[in-house]
């Protein structure tokens, strides 16, 4: 299916999301049956959700299951995968979405070409702290793939600041991207909400959250 198709790795961040993780994966495999797939388990203790992981991992050997001594969160369990992963590229997504229609990689494959990207999904602007227009009090300029639906070149994403937080796990990542007077070459912006839903619940439970943020 092309360059893209054959070097990428989709990623999943979960953390006792069961019935969340459950749809994802399973909507993700309907469109891409044979794209390897890493699943980061933040669940850190024997439950429904890990339960269920490693029922899935057994049926289908183009998946792996992480799971993570702890709850280390959104952003450093995309960064841990991605730091993980051999091929060029990833395919993240939430596990509060849904796949709703194939073509999805193929589209990002024809929006790319050969330009040297470093994130692909749906570009909005954020604030220095990644929080969008409903915060009139701070300046909102800052370009930002949200993380719910995105792929990421590996070796590009090597030279900025890791994924961190949790709420905006990619802030300091495109405030540098920003800084360096690259968005544009870096990030594209292409229609995601056609082919997948996100639901917003977000990648955890909500049983003993920790911050949204390190800010």
């Amino acid at each position: 299916m092309g360059n893209l198709y054959n070097s990428i790795t989709a990623i999943c961040v979960c953390y006792r999301t069961k019935d969340l993780v459950q749809t994802a994966i399973e909507s993700f495999r309907k469109f891409y049956p044979d794209m390897p797939l890493i699943v980061v388990d933040n669940s850190a203790r024997e439950g429904k959700c890990t339960r269920y992981l490693r029922e899935f991992v057994n049926a289908d050997e183009k998946t792996m299951h992480l799971l993570m001594g702890e709850n280390v969160g959104h952003g450093p369990g995309m960064d841990y995968a991605l730091k993980a992963i051999k091929t060029e590229w990833a395919y993240i997504f939430d596990s509060d979405t849904e796949m709703i229609k194939g073509g999805l990689v193929e589209f990002a494959e024809l929006a790319i070409k050969d330009k040297i990207i470093l994130a692909v999904g749906h570009l909005q602007l954020v604030s220095a702290s990644g929080l969008g227009n409903e915060q009139r009090k701070q300046k909102v300029n800052i370009p930002y793939v949200h993380p719910a639906v995105c792929f990421i070149n590996r070796l590009v994403y090597a030279g900025f600041p890791p994924f961190k937080y949790h709420g905006a796990p990619c802030i300091d990542t495109y405030a540098r991207v920003h800084k360096t007077g690259q968005s544009k070459q870096l990030l594209l912006d292409i229609p995601v909400n056609q082919f997948v839903k996100h639901g917003w619940r977000g990648t955890r439970s909500f049983y003993k959250m920790k911050p949204w943020t390190n800010k």
